[in-house]
């Protein structure tokens, strides 16, 4: 039975390419929908576990969206004055912040740090962000030499990197975060500064004040029992000159984006999938009709109706998993340059491919090939299944 059923597969190969093909491209479809979904969320996730701060309190109309700010690593050279940080921490319901000064974009021409954005300072004395991490890893506190690492940034050699024109230890690398820490490199605070300082690119931005004065963002833990996004507005309503941004609500944000564009990924590909299941119904019709004499011929030679079932099923299990491996191929390639396309267009977290997710996706979509395969072919069977086997044999050749 597998031998007929496979040359019946391969004696029409342009019948059968055209039928592959437009499941493949339906597959192909919801595997590029269900993997950019599947990796943005797991990003949103990470960053929602792991982001560490309750608040983030930016300069006042600095000109990027806090999204930006969080989700990207985009360089931003955003700064406020340091006295800043003093009366966020003297408001009611603050249990702690931590400054962070963000300070020149990562590029071929300054560092070695392959995937690197951006360099963070953060403050030794006060942080509790990165210091977790170093907790994690036994490190008590960076030397002026060392740098910590975002989860995707790999040096070029061993644990040494050149940043600027100097030389730096690889002390530690974080985890996966799912915001822009994945792709930035973290020093003391004193160390960011004065390399801001003798960068020629930045000279500009230190007219009014030296980098010494400055910080980029406040990061701060709220008091147990208070409310972060209250906590935000009450630093809006202060008078000072800052913006600050719940964490939370920057999360939600993402998940609302993210939210929208998957409502419109599910009807495109339900009209897709609908437009599929009629063409795969018409094909597996039009096969049943062209199998007459050979249904004919096997239920005269004592044949059941389950063997014609199996035959049919045969040639519909090739032709979905035929086209469910070519979808899941190119539909992964495909969601890669989408999120690449995505993430030119919008701000989306950073995405990080691992083989489960890439396989998850695959498997959602054996599932929905084969779910769409059967529907397809549930009524040509049967239909083939019934034919009176002298008919099927005198008639073969007509409708």
């Amino acid at each position: 039975m597998f031998l007929l059923v496979w040359r019946n597969f391969t004696r029409r190969p342009q019948q059968s390419l055209i039928t592959v093909l437009v499941v493949t491209f339906a597959i192909a479809m919801f595997v590029v929908a269900h993997l950019v979904f599947s990796l943005l969320q797991q990003s949103v996730s990470l960053a929602s576990e792991r982001l560490g701060a309750d608040v983030i309190v930016f300069p006042q109309g600095m000109g990027v969206t806090p999204q930006q700010t969080i989700f990207t690593a985009e360089p931003v050279n955003v700064y406020m004055h340091r006295d800043l940080v003093e009366h966020i921490a003297q408001l009611p319901h603050v249990k702690r912040v931590t400054p962070q000064f963000f300070t020149q974009s990562l590029d071929e021409s300054c560092c070695d740090l392959r995937e690197a954005k951006r360099l963070i300072g953060y403050d030794p004395a006060s942080d509790f962000i990165v210091h977790p991490w170093l907790k994690n890893q036994d490190i008590q506190k960076l030397a002026d030499d060392q740098i910590l690492i975002g989860g995707v940034v790999k040096p070029f050699f061993g644990n040494r990197a050149i940043i600027l024109d100097g030389i730096f230890t690889v002390a530690g690398k974080l985890e996966l975060t799912g915001t822009g820490m994945d792709d930035t490199v973290f020093l003391p605070i004193d160390v960011a500064r004065r390399l801001a300082k003798e960068s020629p690119y930045l000279q500009g931005l230190w007219k009014e004040y030296p980098p010494e004065a400055l910080v980029s963002v406040v990061m701060l833990q709220t008091e147990p029992g208070s409310l972060p996004l209250l906590v935000a507005r009450e630093i809006n309503n202060s008078g000072l000159p800052v913006q600050a941004v719940a964490a939370g609500e920057i999360i939600r944000g993402m998940r609302q984006q993210m939210h929208s564009f998957a409502i419109v990924f599910v009807w495109i590909w339900g009209g897709i999938a609908l437009s599929t299941g009629i063409a795969l119904l018409g094909r597996f019709l039009a096969l049943a009709r062209e199998r007459k004499r050979e249904i004919g011929v096997i239920r005269a030679l004592g044949g059941q109706r389950s063997d014609v079932l199996l035959l049919i099923a045969g040639e519909v299990t090739c032709t979905i998993i035929t086209g469910w491996l070519l979808g899941s191929l190119l539909g992964t390639a495909g969601a890669l340059y989408a999120l690449e396309w995505l993430k030119g267009a919008l701000v989306i977290p950073p995405w990080h491919v691992d083989a489960m997710t890439v396989l998850g996706s695959s498997g959602a979509g054996l599932v929905m090939a084969v779910g769409i395969g059967a529907l397809s072919a549930l009524y040509p069977a049967w239909r083939a299944s019934r034919l009176d086997p002298q008919e099927a044999i005198s008639r073969g050749d007509l409708d």
